[in-house]
């Protein structure tokens, strides 16, 4: 089986920039990405990914603090249903779901800006 561990970082940074970020992402987001994922620790990264396996799913329903839950809408790895699932099960009465158009997984390298603003909106509601 091939892993980070026995291949390396490379096979993955040859593949995630693309396949994790929307159509309209530039090259030198992808680059960014590429090389981010380059320097990641293949250890580190396998058990990561390892423990998103494992993980058991949490009581949604106990989060009371304020909650602001962003979304790609071509995110393929945190697909928008999952993300709508914790939102409507969360039990926080300030809660908000938003959908970043044109973003894939890598919010805050695709849409920083954006991803800035919206989080300056929740603190500035506190």
């Amino acid at each position: 089986m091939l892993t980070p561990e026995t291949e390396g970082m490379e096979p993955l940074a040859n593949t995630i920039p693309k396949a994790a970020t929307s159509e309209k992402s530039t090259a030198l987001t992808r680059a960014f990405i590429r090389e981010l994922i380059l320097q990641s620790d293949a250890k580190s990264y396998a058990s990561h990914c390892q423990a998103i396996v494992d993980a058991k799913e949490p009581d949604f329903s106990a989060v009371k603090a304020p909650a602001l839950i962003l979304a790609g809408r071509e995110d393929k790895s945190a697909p928008l249903e999952g993300c709508q699932f914790i939102h409507e099960h969360i039990g926080s009465d300030q809660k908000k779901l938003d959908i970043l158009e044109d973003c894939g997984h890598w919010h805050c390298v695709e849409r920083p800006e954006e991803v800035a603003q919206k989080i300056r909106g929740l603190c500035a509601a506190l």
